[in-house]
């Protein structure tokens, strides 16, 4: 069965709504709560499947669609609605420090990793340059040149784990580029095509019915 994206998109407008109003009331959203806020624009902002979706559905079930239009026109209206009467305050709104927060585990256990890596190879460096000027005969050439070796192996593991940290801090950076530069701006913009799409539907239909042919 095609998905509906016409009553997806209402039911997350519908979460959204109470994200806002709770935002306007508390003053304050969690790091999740912004992150669905987010997640719902950049799942939602190509409003062209919703075209697609209403033409595909005008030809199966016209009073479903109009239905569905209604519903999310009524969601778009009340969003706009929270935003335009909150206005300074939805201009302050921030994710930066949130993402900051978000991203610190990450980067604290790959510096911590750096550091512990960075002292196995000074002690390394320091080791292989005695042996650098130490003759073989010397007594303690053999143990010296095993502690050289053992500290090798045990650099080549942590500079492994180094590099898998710092991909993981990187890819989780990645990952949030885009909720940390939103702005709820773009959630209204969006939520003003999305009622714009819903009037047109319903604009469609009447004037559809009004012709007789329906």
């Amino acid at each position: 069965m095609t998905e509906n994206r016409i009553l997806k998109t209402t039911n997350g407008l519908r979460r959204v709504n109470g994200l806002l109003g709770k935002y306007v009331l508390e003053r304050a959203l969690s790091y999740e709560e912004k992150r669905e806020l987010w997640l719902f624009y950049k799942e939602h902002e190509d409003t062209n499947v919703l075209i697609d979706c209403a033409v595909a559905m005008a030809d199966k079930d016209l009073n479903l669609l109009l239905s569905d239009a209604q519903q999310l026109l009524k969601e778009a209206e009340e969003l706009i609605g929270i935003y335009k009467s909150s206005g300074p305050l939805f201009s302050s709104f921030d994710t930066k420090a949130d993402c900051n927060a978000h991203l610190q585990p990450f980067k604290e256990a790959w510096e911590e990793m750096k550091e512990m890596a960075h002292a196995v190879w000074m002690e390394l460096q320091g080791i292989s340059n005695r042996l650098d000027y130490m003759p073989f005969s010397d007594p303690e050439f053999k143990s010296l040149d095993e502690k050289c070796d053992s500290l090798r192996a045990e650099y080549n593991k942590l500079h492994s784990s180094v590099n898998e940290l710092f991909e993981k801090y990187r890819n989780e950076q990645k990952a949030l580029a885009g909720l940390y530069y939103f702005d709820m701006e773009y959630l209204y913009v969006l939520t003003s095509r999305l009622s714009e799409i819903a009037r047109c539907i319903i604009s469609d239909i009447a004037d559809f019915r009004e012709g007789g042919e329906a």
